[in-house]
């Protein structure tokens, strides 16, 4: 709910104008709920164990952003960089866990 809220301020609308517009584009008010949840926990999956293992240089921000860029820019640049590289390391990430796994299998 306080998504959903947070969701309708930053489109300057009410909850209930966002509701009324799920139901006009037919998509349950249930349904977005599961799907938002669903983005909240890959995003925080992302930001706590996928974005922490990738290393990226303050050179390569720097030609991203461009010389003499803003703070933002270099955030944005950053951020641009990290979501570029995130499903090579998720791969990553999943190969160690499957090497660490073991399940033995008796007939």
């Amino acid at each position: 709910e306080k998504a959903i809220d947070e969701i309708a301020a930053r489109n300057q609308v009410t909850s209930q104008v966002l509701k009324n517009e799920l139901q006009k584009q037919g998509k349950s008010l249930t349904q977005y709920k599961k799907d938002l949840s669903e983005q909240i926990r890959r995003m925080k999956f992302m930001g706590q164990v996928i974005y922490p293992r990738i290393r990226i240089a303050d050179e390569e921000i720097a030609k991203k952003a461009g010389k003499g860029a803003s703070e933002e820019k270099r955030f944005r640049a950053r951020l641009e960089l990290l979501e570029a590289r995130a499903p090579e390391e998720v791969v990553k990430f999943v190969d160690e866990l499957r090497a660490k796994t073991y399940v033995e299998i008796k007939k």
